[in-house]
């Protein structure tokens, strides 16, 4: 049983970004670990899997490979063992993995630099797509219905937005 590899690259709308990452909170148990309500959950699920344009490279399916390779990577890969993480940094890599490219334009760092577009101006031509990335995940969060950070509040919190913009 379960979904082939094929049957979420022929999604039309994709959707493999969206399954993979719900498997993944289930399989690591943080939606039971950090009391993440299941419908806060979908709604930035949704939101995630839809902030992917339609790029031919920086995309929701690319998210989803790199969010499974990076599971891969830690989890029966031994990385967290081997490097000794916690859960809420296993929780922090996933998470990351899966906004890595969350609203990516379309266009390169060098491209916005040398247009001195209005977000090369604000992010001072610095790494302004992984800005753009970040920053619109967190103000998409300052919505309780998209917050699936709220169990983290004062250091832990600030811990776990630096593990993921890091």
């Amino acid at each position: 049983g379960g979904i082939s590899g094929e049957e979420l690259r022929s999604q039309p709308d994709g959707g493999a970004l969206f399954i993979t990452m719900y498997a993944l909170m289930y399989k690591w148990q943080f939606m039971q670990k950090y009391s993440i309500d299941e419908t806060v959950f979908l709604n930035w699920l949704s939101i995630v899997e839809a902030g992917y344009h339609p790029n031919p490279y920086h995309n929701s399916m690319h998210a989803a490979d790199v969010l499974h390779v990076t599971h891969y990577i830690i989890g029966p890969g031994g990385a967290k063992d081997k490097l000794k993480a916690t859960e809420e940094e296993v929780f922090a890599c996933l998470f990351a993995a899966a906004v890595h490219d969350y609203n990516h334009p379309g266009i390169n760092n060098a491209f916005h630099v040398r247009s001195q577009n209005y977000l090369a101006v604000l992010f001072n031509d610095r790494s302004v797509n992984e800005n753009i990335h970040s920053s619109s995940i967190f103000e998409l969060m300052r919505m309780d219905k998209f917050n699936i950070l709220q169990a983290f509040k004062g250091d832990a919190y600030t811990k776990m937005r630096d593990d993921i913009a890091e």
